[in-house]
């Protein structure tokens, strides 16, 4: 019982690691469509924003990106890398606006290429090595990395949810602005959302898994042409 506790404690540290905003993949310079939101008066205070993440929460995330990261976790556990990167190409064609789809590879190939780094496994090098061309999505890297690392799923798609979450919660403290506390009451209230939407990820098939997100989509399509711009989506 100790070494296993000791083993998750290992596992939850190391996905602190990966989740928390000093982590390099460009969390910080993304707001996910959020800026826009800010700047045209969707959003102004923390009931907006927690509006506006469950929409983002119960679509982007619970229908698409997450089950995507829990598929590839799969066919990684069970050495389909063959399965695992076609997986990672859909997670890349269902990025439907260049701003997101530029987001999803920045994050995702400095997310691996690091990732290898504290790893150490040959597996993750070559699934780099074959896909840094071409795109590596973050969904893809995400579970590549935790898969191999021996962590849980259920875990790792908990902290899935919190990095993503915690992106959009941290730009819309600076944006709006909103105040430390307001910033984590609408942090909470999305990571109870997410609590009730990790169990539906859970359950999507791959041909069950759909991209449809029109506020979100329309608000990154909108970012690339408003001014002035802190964010790159």
């Amino acid at each position: 019982d100790r070494i296993m506790d000791i083993r998750r404690a290992r596992d939850m540290m190391f996905l602190l690691q990966l989740s928390g905003g000093c982590f390099p993949v460009g969390g910080f310079s993304q707001s996910l469509g959020v800026e826009t939101l800010i700047q045209n008066k969707t959003i102004t205070n923390k009931e907006d924003l927690t509006e506006v993440m469950e929409g983002y929460i119960s679509r982007t995330l619970c229908e698409n990106e997450v089950p995507l990261m829990i598929h590839v976790y799969n066919c990684v556990i069970d050495g389909d890398w063959v399965h695992a990167e076609e997986l990672n190409r859909l997670a890349i064609a269902s990025k439907l606006t260049h701003e997101m789809r530029e987001a999803c590879l920045k994050s995702g190939k400095s997310f691996l290429r690091i990732g290898k780094e504290l790893i150490q496994d040959a597996g993750i090098d070559e699934f780099y090595n074959r896909n840094k061309d071409t795109g590596i999505s973050y969904p893809a890297a995400y579970a590549v990395v935790t898969a191999m690392a021996g962590v849980d799923l259920g875990s790792s798609v908990a902290a899935y949810y919190f990095s993503s979450i915690n992106t959009i919660v941290q730009c819309a403290v600076k944006l709006i602005p909103l105040g430390n506390t307001d910033g984590q009451i609408a942090l909470k209230a999305g990571m109870d959302i997410a609590a009730d939407c990790a169990v539906r990820s859970m359950e999507i098939p791959v041909d069950g898994i759909n991209t449809f997100s029109p506020m979100i989509d329309i608000s990154s399509m909108e970012h690339e042409t408003i001014r002035p711009r802190l964010y790159m989506s």
